[in-house]
């Protein structure tokens, strides 16, 4: 049983869902102080090994896969929040308030829901747990929500998040590509419309 794990106590037959996972903890931890980003993937890695060790105590390893990947998804929300309270914590704040309209607001929010919607439905569905390329449109989806997220605060940065995910989304799931356009539509929407600085006024008046 330990041979399966040698050199890396995550270590099962879902290396994929451990490989999907780091990487997304590298994504949301890009930016944040060394220390900090490495404490975090340490959390996470311990987590990974005791879940790995639990399942193999409990003869489950076969279910561990799917049980990951539905974990990493519920987790987004919760790892974006973690993302933006360390990013509060760690610099000094540039605006007083963020400035969004109601109407940005609102297409953000239904946006943010739709992707996460339409990501659940894929994971309902075995086929698409069972496809080889579902890491890769898996975070291409989170950094779809991420990146609308990171939008509110940061219309630039949020663009582009969004349009990486959406590229590595559009390059797993070509056929879907009608689905994939809101996002790019409510960014560059809330991109056109940040508020821009007053430009500096002219000498002598």
């Amino acid at each position: 049983m330990n041979e399966t794990r040698t050199g890396d106590p995550t270590s099962t037959a879902d290396d994929r869902a451990v490989a999907a996972i780091r990487a997304w903890v590298a994504v949301y931890t890009k930016g944040l102080p060394a220390p900090m980003a490495a404490d975090r993937q340490s959390l996470i890695d311990g987590d990974l090994g005791d879940e790995t060790e639990a399942a193999e105590w409990l003869g489950e390893t076969d279910g561990l896969a799917r049980q990951r990947w539905s974990r990493w998804l519920r987790g987004v929300p919760a790892d974006i929040t973690w993302r933006v309270d360390q990013q509060r914590r760690t610099t000094k704040p540039r605006r007083t308030h963020v400035q969004i309209s109601k109407g940005q607001g609102a297409a953000i929010a239904v946006a943010s829901i739709y992707y996460v919607a339409l990501l659940a439905g894929m994971f309902a569905q075995p086929s698409f747990r069972e496809w080889t390329a579902m890491p890769a449109a898996s975070l291409g989806m989170g950094l779809c929500v991420a990146g609308l997220l990171i939008a509110i605060p940061r219309p630039r940065a949020g663009f582009i998040v969004g349009m990486i995910g959406t590229g590595l989304a559009f390059v797993s799931m070509w056929w879907l590509y009608p689905f994939l356009l809101p996002l790019p539509i409510v960014l560059g929407y809330r991109l056109a419309r940040e508020p821009k600085a007053a430009p500096p006024s002219p000498t002598g008046t």
